[in-house]
């Protein structure tokens, strides 16, 4: 994949609202956000060196990340990013080993003090300036790659992965069913679902929380299992709405009977214990994040 193509690609997945004088700020602020996220990953894998074993791929997620809001803007204002790296001038060089960083820094800084005061419908000459601007960044962030022996190629077909995962047509469809159309039928999720919670006092004084779903109880009784009251008697709404969104819940599965069993793989990986403690860990996680919020 080249510069172009994927510029093509990326620029489906942008979501601005460029007429709102904050919203437009979003791809200014985000390429800021992700040449620091970079940055910051040049700092971790320099300072643990062989331990920081993931550093090379947290790396190319970055600098795909600063190419599509490099994209993004350059797509806003009618230029076509691929053009304008060919064409840049050759950016200031840095000093010494992460000099390379330094120019990514300079180049992309002048990039976002352009945009500063540049309307949303800017002139053909400031736009032409900015196009400049952001033909030189692009070029110090394809030399910064080459540096940290990415291919280009790869590091845009990641990150077209990655924002069609999060941005794309698919996401706003309906949830592939895992299950169909080869499962047999007592072995798929519900398509259809009502399902009452149902508060009751247990005798110890604490309050316990019962699934039903057409007239019977299902799962196990639940209660916060903390001592204090914080809800997490209801989280069994997570793993519903994990099968509701995303199509997958092993934990939905074996409240409702329905595992895999006709295919013993699918029943033991996706379906059994681990996948399961898996997704309990991720709905605890999730909570306690929503409990600061």
């Amino acid at each position: 994949m080249n510069l172009r193509d994927y510029q093509v690609e990326a620029v489906k997945t942008a979501q601005i609202n460029w007429d709102s004088s904050s919203q437009r700020n979003i791809p200014v602020f985000g390429v800021l956000g992700e040449l620091g996220s970079l940055v910051s990953e040049i700092k971790k894998s320099l300072r643990d060196g062989d331990a920081y074993t993931e550093g090379k791929e947290n790396l190319s997620e970055e600098f795909g990340d600063v190419l599509w809001y490099l994209s993004a803007l350059a797509s806003h204002y009618d230029l076509q990013l691929s053009k304008l790296v060919a064409t840049a001038g050759q950016p200031k060089p840095g000093k010494g080993p992460f000099g390379h960083v330094y120019v990514m820094v300079r180049a992309i800084t002048a990039v976002t003090e352009e945009l500063e005061n540049l309307p949303a419908r800017a002139s053909i000459g400031r736009r032409d300036h900015l196009g400049s601007l952001i033909g030189i960044a692009g070029k110090a962030t394809l030399q910064a790659l080459k540096v940290h022996d990415l291919k280009l190629s790869q590091v845009l077909s990641g990150n077209l992965k990655k924002v069609r995962g999060m941005f794309g047509p698919e996401v706003l469809g309906p949830a592939r069913c895992f299950d169909a159309p080869r499962a047999p039928r007592y072995e798929r999720l519900p398509r259809n679902l009502d399902v009452q919670f149902l508060e009751r006092q247990r005798g110890n004084g604490r309050v316990e929380v019962i699934m039903r779903v057409n007239n019977l109880n299902m799962g196990d009784r639940l209660t916060d299992n903390a001592a204090v009251d914080d809800g997490y008697r209801y989280h069994d709404a997570f793993h519903l709405a994990y099968a509701a969104v995303l199509g997958w819940s092993p934990v939905t599965r074996a409240i409702f009977r329905c595992k895999r069993k006709s295919d013993p793989e699918k029943d033991e990986v996706e379906d059994g214990a681990r996948a399961i403690i898996i997704e309990e860990a991720i709905s605890h996680t999730i909570f306690n994040y929503a409990l600061g919020h």
